[in-house]
């Protein structure tokens, strides 16, 4: 049995709750709002006038009204919001010219013109909602200064005609400065989201992958190789005697050190590969539909990639080496126990002497 709130949520968003980003579903229920308000003051209004015997006036309303109506049943059925917002735009905008022709008591009806500005920048957005009040502004102009005067269009006095245009321009000024501040902020949020998001996925001093990001990456690759039955290999690389770096040419070079190491290692391996800082000098690198064998080679070449070359940091030369563990996930595995495994393996090539790759027990190439 759907909640108050839930039926109340279903039609002011016209059934697309859910469906869109939140931004769009608070258009979609401002234009909603809008265009049931409308619908009652046309009701009211056009059942007054045909009351009062104006039919033509009462008439005009009630198309108004259906029209709206029609315009909401469109967006339920085919969810195109993007046109539903130009349907309600263009028919206000109609219904503001409709006004303006007829004048209204004591000449009011420029005045429900103030509003379409606002509506038409924020709902269409810089380029398209310039577009219509372009539009607009320019058939009142050619109302108020054409030769109607024969045809029962309502006249006004230039004093008038002068001060209305004046004060729409002005609010079709501030809507569009209010909406391309609205953008631009909006622009910086989302920028300044995706930088906090990178941030939370990568290690502060190397710039590679963290621990949090290569966790994501390997539950998104476990999933792939369960649906292609592909296996995959994970290394673990430890720096060789890195406390030895730190305590003889202290904690900055160490650090130098590391970021040295993961832009040689990063160079060396695939496009595809993911290499992550997962300790303090232990690096876990992810190899994607790769079985043993080619995880071997790739451990291999990171090996002598990294012990080929001495290190320059700080106007020392350092000879750094790497000890690697290699293990294969099959599919349907546990991602935690191949970590362990290549840990094991790890732990094995550190104690037959450093500078090695061993494979977990048990996996043949």
């Amino acid at each position: 049995m759907p909640t108050l709130k839930t039926t109340v949520t279903d039609w002011l968003t016209a059934g697309q709750h859910n469906r869109l980003g939140k931004h769009i579903e608070r258009n979609i229920q401002l234009a909603v709002l809008y265009s049931f308000v409308g619908v009652i003051q046309f009701l009211l209004f056009a059942i007054f006038f045909l009351f009062a015997g104006r039919f033509s006036h009462g008439i005009a309303l009630l198309f108004f009204a259906f029209f709206l109506i029609f315009s909401y049943a469109y967006l339920r059925l085919t969810g195109n919001h993007r046109r539903y917002f130009d349907m309600v735009i263009y028919m206000m905008a109609l219904f503001c010219l409709y006004m303006v022709c007829l004048g209204g008591a004591h000449s009011s009806g420029p005045l429900w013109t103030f509003f379409v500005p606002l509506l038409a920048s924020y709902l269409q957005g810089l380029r398209k909602g310039a577009i219509t009040i372009v539009t607009l502004l320019a058939m009142i102009l050619l109302i108020f200064y054409g030769p109607w005067s024969t045809l029962g269009i309502a006249q006004y006095p230039n004093i008038f005609k002068v001060r209305f245009l004046g004060a729409l321009t002005m609010v079709c000024l501030m809507a569009f400065t209010y909406e391309y501040s609205r953008k631009l902020a909006h622009q910086e949020l989302v920028m300044l989201s995706e930088k906090l998001e990178q941030a939370a996925k990568t290690d502060e001093l190397t710039g590679l992958s963290n621990r949090r990001d290569m966790k994501e990456k390997l539950r998104y690759e476990a999933s792939r190789s369960a649906r292609s039955q592909k296996p995959f290999c994970l290394l673990l690389a430890d720096i060789d005697d890195f406390k030895r770096i730190n305590d003889f040419h202290g904690h900055d070079a160490g650090d130098l050190a590391l970021q040295a190491i993961s832009r040689r290692m990063t160079a060396s391996l695939r496009k595809q590969d993911v290499i992550a800082r997962w300790g303090g000098e232990e690096f876990l690198i992810l190899l994607p539909e790769s079985g043993v064998e080619e995880g071997h080679t790739i451990a291999e070449r990171l090996l002598k990639t990294i012990a080929g070359q001495p290190f320059h940091i700080q106007d020392n030369s350092l000879q750094i080496s790497l000890s690697i563990g290699l293990a294969r996930f099959d599919p349907g595995s546990d991602m935690e126990k191949t970590i362990s495994r290549a840990d094991q393996a790890l732990y094995r090539a550190k104690n037959r002497g450093k500078k090695r790759v061993e494979t977990a027990s048990n996996e043949a190439a």
